[in-house]
């Protein structure tokens, strides 16, 4: 396993269509942003050709070391499946929120349906490796390769102003 390597896998993963331009809308209107993946941190950033500093206030990853570009470490990140719970309500306590309901988590596999221990809402999006009408681990389901969709369903369903 190279850094090439992960370069050349990240070319098979896209962004949803119009993904960049919601987030720059929900920037714009201070909607605070953050990423807890059980991917590989240097996938993600191939994706996101390093604008996550941009786009979110935290981001959280498994991380692959490299030394003369072989893999010599991979960093598990805390905040993988029960994680993604500990990562909200850290989240949750340093925004000083009323209330974890004011959290929406967007997720989309099995790994991700820890978020609803921690109180906030979740909403599975295109469902992969889960059931996303599972009512113990989603709150809502969605379907689209669309972002300005996805955001006029969250507006609409959550009224987010």
């Amino acid at each position: 396993m190279t850094e090439k390597h992960l370069e050349e896998v990240s070319k098979d993963f896209e962004l949803l269509a119009n993904v960049k331009e919601v987030l720059e809308q929900l920037k714009e209107r201070g909607v605070r942003l953050y990423l807890v993946s059980g991917s590989i941190m240097h996938l993600i950033k191939y994706i996101w050709n390093d604008e996550l500093d941009y786009y979110f206030d935290r981001y959280e990853a498994n991380v692959f070391r490299f030394k003369n570009n072989e893999l010599v470490e991979i960093k598990g990140t805390d905040y993988d499946f029960k994680g993604k719970a500990v990562f909200i309500k850290e989240i949750f306590k340093h925004l000083q929120l009323k209330s974890p309901k004011e959290i929406l988590f967007i997720g989309n596999s099995d790994n991700d349906e820890y978020a609803r221990k921690s109180g906030a809402r979740t909403l599975c999006l295109n469902g992969a490796l889960t059931n996303p009408y599972n009512k113990n681990a989603w709150d809502d389901t969605y379907k689209t390769d669309d972002f300005i969709e996805l955001m006029a369903y969250i507006e609409k369903k959550y009224l987010i102003k």
